[in-house]
């Protein structure tokens, strides 16, 4: 008896896992693309390398799974009792004696299962990847503006700086002629400078202006 109950369970779970596990694939894949249209911009910057496309990657990953995980769980735990009852294996199980909560246990465990696994993607890994994430686009920001900027236009991809660069070498990587407006909580400062470049490492990046001036305006200017 024992040995039949755990065979049923077993054949439940199993017409369960693949549905699951294909909802969970197009869900994951379907929310993913959306997800990267936000960095579209980024991805397809100029000279990005690739660890800002895996590292966006990474980031975005926990951001979907948190999502998908519940609903592929959903998903497949229907239509795998869909499938089973359109074969009139349902029948048969209740014909033969087995309870609906014997039939049911197989898919409690799963989603009991899947949902700590999603509690702790939100809890431990959501945080931190919302965090890699705006390091990242921070950081691509900056590779952007360090390749060949757009000269005589204004760039704002550092979030609350607008940069203008009236002329630019490739070669040198230097600008000359820039101008930065960088809006604070309570005032604006505009900075000017003769020359200017942007050095950037895997940890950090700085901009580095020669020649120039600060001017602080107040909010209401």
């Amino acid at each position: 008896m024992i040995g039949r109950r755990w065979h049923i369970e077993r054949y439940i779970a199993a017409a369960i896992l693949p549905y699951l596990l294909i909802a969970l694939l197009l869900l994951t894949a379907i929310l993913f693309a959306q997800q990267v249209g936000r960095f579209a911009e980024i991805l397809g910057a100029t000279r990005a390398p690739l660890d800002i496309v895996f590292e966006i990657a990474l980031g975005l990953t926990p951001n979907v799974l948190i999502f998908t995980v519940p609903l592929a769980t959903l998903a497949g735990t229907v239509i795998g009792f869909s499938r089973m009852n359109s074969d009139s294996e349902v029948v048969a199980m209740r014909a033969s004696g087995v309870g609906p909560w014997q039939m049911l246990a197989p898919a409690l465990l799963i989603g009991t299962v899947l949902t700590a696994c999603t509690l702790y993607i939100g809890i431990k890994m959501v945080p931190g990847a919302a965090r890699s994430l705006r390091e990242v686009a921070v950081r691509a920001a900056l590779i952007k503006l360090q390749s060949p900027v757009e000269l005589r236009s204004f760039n704002t991809e550092i979030p609350g700086k607008i940069i203008f660069v009236h002329e630019g070498d490739e070669a040198s990587n230097l600008w000359r002629g820039v101008f930065i407006l960088a809006e604070e909580k309570d005032k604006k400062v505009l900075v000017t400078a003769r020359t200017g470049r942007i050095d950037s490492s895997n940890e950090q990046a700085e901009l580095v202006l020669s020649d120039g001036q600060a001017i602080t305006l107040s909010s209401s200017t």
